[in-house]
């Protein structure tokens, strides 16, 4: 005689997803949510007993005290989530900024000297963030990337601050209030870049221009003379030029658009002008394109739209005036 069938809401099946719940896979426990997001938290050192042992050896060999490092962060490995990253203890010392990241095998570490620097790259997207630095190691170009969720990104502030001031040669004594007042006219159309200007601008920082670009967008499908398809060329950004850095910030073509066209979050790049060694403006078939050349052949470009002609040749003659020769 066959076994009597169990009913979905028996005790049996309860007991089962129970279980489930609390089972592994490959060794990772299941986890709520809220636990699982905590886990993409980058989280602050201030403590050498907050040190992971596994940086120990690498610290006390090459700083000689433990100490040293602090404060410093540590980023999240994504445990539980798709793709996960290595840790990494990331903090500064004596002019370098310092990545040891935590691989399967061995401590990897990445030393960039403050003053090699050429650009770094910040993004906020809801809650998805990264910080990818990108210079010179021993005369080699390098780039690395560290992931973290938004929540924490109050920890790498102090770290991208420090970054900036030390390649800053120009003395500090614009009035914060005032700079970040020129701005004000952004408002009405383009009150989130004006947000975040004002956010960029370091204590002393003074603002020699800016120029805002809407997003470009070019005609893909026309029907009786109306363009009823647009390609976007590229997104919305906005490019300061200071007496120290030009800093460019724009839309990812990758972040989802608001009910209003307005797209989420954003992405910050900042070059200091003592990496900058030639900047020139550039005509091309779909707009202008300022090109900024950097050590080891690297470049950086900013694209803008032919109604910008006059305003980017403007910008490109006071880029190359702010220069250091």
């Amino acid at each position: 005689m066959s076994a009597p069938r169990q009913s979905f809401h028996s005790p049996w099946r309860r007991q089962t997803w129970r279980r489930l719940l609390n089972a592994t896979v490959e060794g990772i426990a299941l986890m709520g949510a809220a636990e699982q997001t905590r886990l993409s938290w980058a989280k602050s050192v201030r403590s050498v007993d907050e040190i992971p042992p596994a940086y120990h050896d690498y610290l006390h060999a090459n700083l000689l005290d433990l100490a040293a490092c602090l404060p410093a962060v540590l980023t999240p490995t994504f445990r539980g989530f798709l793709q996960r990253e290595n840790e990494k203890l990331v903090f500064t010392h004596d002019e370098r900024l310092y990545i040891l990241e935590q691989s399967a095998s061995a401590l990897l570490p990445c030393v960039f000297p403050l003053a090699e620097i050429n650009i770094i790259e910040v993004g906020a997207i809801l809650l998805k963030a990264w910080l990818r630095v990108s210079g010179l190691i021993d005369g080699q170009p390098t780039s690395h990337t560290l992931k973290y969720n938004t929540v924490t990104q109050f920890l790498f502030d102090p770290l991208v601050a420090q970054i900036r001031d030390a390649q800053s040669d120009s003395p500090a004594l614009a009035d914060l209030r005032h700079e970040r007042a020129r701005f004000d006219p952004l408002c009405d159309y383009h009150y989130k870049f004006m947000s975040y200007a004002r956010m960029s601008l370091l204590p002393g920082e003074r603002v020699v221009d800016y120029l805002m670009q809407p997003e470009i967008r070019t005609p893909r499908l026309r029907v009786l003379g109306r363009s009823m398809s647009m390609r976007i060329i590229d997104t919305a950004h906005l490019c300061i030029l200071t007496d120290n850095e030009l800093i460019v910030i724009r839309d990812d073509p990758a972040s989802l658009q608001s009910c209003n066209e307005t797209r989420y979050g954003g992405v910050w790049d900042y070059l200091p002008l003592s990496q900058v060694q030639g900047a020139a403006l550039e005509e091309r078939a779909d707009g202008l394109v300022l090109a900024l050349r950097l050590p080891r052949d690297d470049r950086f470009e900013v694209m803008f739209s032919p109604a910008n002609h006059l305003k980017a040749e403007r910008l490109c003659a006071q880029l190359q005036a702010e220069i250091p020769c």
